[in-house]
C-alpha cells in the first residue's frame, strides 16, 4: 500500500484523483461491500465520464474540495475528506452540461458517524460563499430542529 501512494505522489494526477479512482475501482469491481444504490451510483459516475454525454470538469472538483480544506473544524483541524465523500463531491461538481452543473440537488444517505453533518455544513458553505451564484440559497433538512442545528451549528463554526 505505502508504494502505491509513492508512485502516486509522483504522478501526474492529484491526491483527490488518486483516492477517487481507487474508490470507483474499488466499488465497482465489487472488491469492497456496497450498497446497491452505491454500486448504481459509481457505474454512472464512471459511464457519464467515459462517455463524453457530460463534460468531466477536475478544476471544478478541485475547487470544492480546496474550498472544504480550508474550513477549520471546531477542534482546530481541518477538514480531511474520506473517499466516500471525495466521490460525492465529485459527482456533485464534476459534471457539467453546457455551462450548468448536471446535479443540482443532492440527497446523501449513510449511517450515523460518518460525517455527515459536517459534510452538509461544509457543501453548504460552499454553495452558499464560492459557486459564483447570485442570491444562492441552500437548504438543509433533516429529521429535528435538534438535528438541524448541528449542521447549521457546524458550519457556523467553520467560518468563525
Amino acid at each position: 500500500m505505502a508504494s502505491k501512494k509513492r508512485s502516486c505522489q509522483t504522478c501526474s494526477i492529484s491526491r483527490w484523483q488518486y483516492q477517487l479512482d481507487k474508490y470507483c475501482d474499488q466499488i465497482a469491481s465489487e472488491k469492497v461491500r456496497a450498497s446497491p444504490a452505491v454500486l448504481s451510483a459509481v457505474r454512472r459516475f464512471i459511464a457519464w465520464r467515459e462517455s463524453r454525454k457530460y463534460e468531466w470538469r477536475p478544476g471544478a472538483v478541485e475547487r470544492a474540495l480546496r474550498f472544504c480544506g480550508l474550513l477549520a473544524l471546531p477542534n482546530g483541524r481541518t477538514l480531511e475528506l474520506l473517499p466516500w465523500q471525495v466521490f460525492a463531491i465529485a459527482g456533485i461538481f464534476g459534471f457539467y452540461d453546457g455551462d450548468r452543473r448536471v446535479t443540482r440537488r443532492a440527497f446523501i444517505s449513510v449511517a450515523r458517524k460518518n460525517g455527515k453533518s459536517t459534510m452538509a455544513a461544509a457543501l453548504g458553505l460552499k454553495l452558499l460563499l464560492a459557486d459564483d451564484e447570485h442570491a444562492a440559497q441552500v437548504v438543509c433538512v433533516a429529521r429535528s430542529r435538534r438535528q438541524a442545528k448541528i449542521v447549521f451549528s457546524e458550519a457556523c463554526a467553520m467560518v468563525q
